[in-house]
């Protein structure tokens, strides 16, 4: 767009609003396109005024003019500073934009951070609440080991002491066995010879 060209925009609504504002309003060119320049037509050139014996309305006219230059050029220059403004505005808001969607992505971070440390901590209490308690009954459990072996080896040697005094005392005798033996067949033979004799002198059956 040649300088001292300016664009212009205009809303509408279909109710009645205080105002409107415009929050971005971007343009741009197209590279390799070539466009004619408007030409902006002169402002009609006024006849001079007409001779005055006083030099007046002369004075009055050129006062006015220069004034009414100084007016357009403050405005453009207002319009400009407005635009810059309006450019800077919208890059303060980028940022801003930025900024926050950054800090709640530390935000969370932090969070996730501060939770896993939480648990961690937690884990170590019950890890060391754990320590304590197997070192408090580590004396017990090495109190109960002993009194285990002490029994284990009291029942050992009780043991094999007293199946020595029983198989020693209570087996019977190699004499008696053999003098039980020697009665058990003498009882038989005994009865053999009665059996005989009996049969001998019993009546004889012919047949």
């Amino acid at each position: 767009m040649p300088s001292g060209y300016y664009f212009g925009v205009s809303a509408a609504s279909a109710d009645t609003p205080d105002s409107f504002e415009i929050y971005k309003f971007v343009t741009s060119s197209a590279p390799g396109v070539t466009r004619e320049l408007p030409k902006r037509e002169s402002p009609p050139q006024q006849p001079p005024p007409a001779a005055n014996p006083g030099g007046q309305t002369t004075d009055q006219g050129t006062q006015q003019a220069s004034s009414n230059v100084q007016l357009a050029v403050q405005f453009t220059e207002l319009q400009n500073r407005l635009s810059t403004l309006s450019q800077s505005l919208d890059n303060v808001f980028r940022e801003v934009q930025s900024l926050s969607a950054k800090s709640d992505a530390r935000h969370q971070d932090l969070t996730k951070r501060v939770s896993f440390n939480e648990q961690l901590n937690t884990m170590d209490q019950k890890v060391q609440s754990i320590e304590n308690t197997l070192r408090d009954y580590s004396g017990q459990f090495s109190s109960i080991r002993g009194v285990l072996k002490d029994s284990h080896s009291t029942l050992n040697e009780g043991l094999t002491q007293q199946m020595t005094h029983i198989i020693s005392t209570k087996s019977p005798k190699i004499g008696t066995f053999v003098v039980v033996i020697i009665v058990f067949q003498l009882l038989l033979a005994g009865i053999y010879v009665m059996y005989k004799r009996r049969r001998a002198n019993g009546p004889k059956k012919y047949l």
